[in-house]
């Protein structure tokens, strides 16, 4: 025995300390996030909240959905259903880089991931359904050939038909290609969905911002 220890000691000590090393960075990012989200100004956070709103799937009615009930008493931390730019438009990206990527039960994934980005999941749940059975045989068919483009690999659209039932048959054979193409289309439009979050929300700020200065300029007593 050695005075620093049993060797095993020693090792569970070190995972120990990495283990709370990593909780303590994790929760050092949430709040460095929620600081920034706080540091806003108040209309910077709420404007387009009440827009979300009326748009949006009822709370009530996404955690008792059959398909997210899995999830259990995660779909009740209040995180997941606030409204901002950070949580909006992460919600946008993660939904569309699923919705781009052939796969089963999209929402139970998006809810999920939902939870450990802490983005809001009515949002993340909705984009997933820029996917449905009209978009998906255009959609798969389009990541199929940029797909095929990275590869170079050939093209097998002879049998080509616009259904989902030829993506389900050629799957064996196009699955490389359609895959990849789904990833590299799916992030390029969830950048774009972020990035267009931000932009309307902040020209939805500026408008609101112009009407209320007006506003005042109306009611603010004559300086003669």
């Amino acid at each position: 025995m050695t005075a620093c220890g049993h060797p095993a000691r020693r090792f569970g000590g070190v995972c120990s300390i990495m283990g709370h090393r990593a909780a303590a960075l994790v929760m050092l990012r949430a709040r460095h996030r929620d600081l920034l989200i706080r540091s806003e100004p108040r209309c910077n956070r709420h404007m387009p909240r009440k827009f979300l709103r009326r748009h949006l799937p009822d709370p009530g009615k996404l955690r008792q959905h059959p398909r997210l009930r899995i999830l259990g008493v995660l779909l009740h931390d209040p995180n997941l259903w606030h409204l901002n730019r950070y949580t909006v438009s992460g919600g946008v990206a993660l939904g569309l880089v699923l919705a781009f990527i052939p796969m089963p039960m999209q929402m139970l994934v998006a809810a999920a991931l939902a939870v450990p980005l802490r983005v809001n999941l009515p949002i993340a749940v909705a984009m997933v359904w820029v996917s449905n059975p009209i978009t998906m045989p255009p959609m798969f068919y389009f990541s199929y050939r940029v797909g095929t483009w990275f590869l170079g690999s050939p093209v097998r659209d002879r049998s080509f038909e616009p259904s989902l039932d030829w993506f389900w048959y050629e799957m064996g054979n196009i699955w490389q290609p359609l895959y990849l193409g789904s990833l590299i289309c799916g992030i390029l439009a969830a950048l774009a969905g972020y990035g267009l979050v931000h932009l309307a929300w902040r020209l939805h700020i500026r408008a609101h911002l112009r009407r209320r200065a007006r506003r005042r300029q109306r009611v603010k007593p004559g300086s003669d």
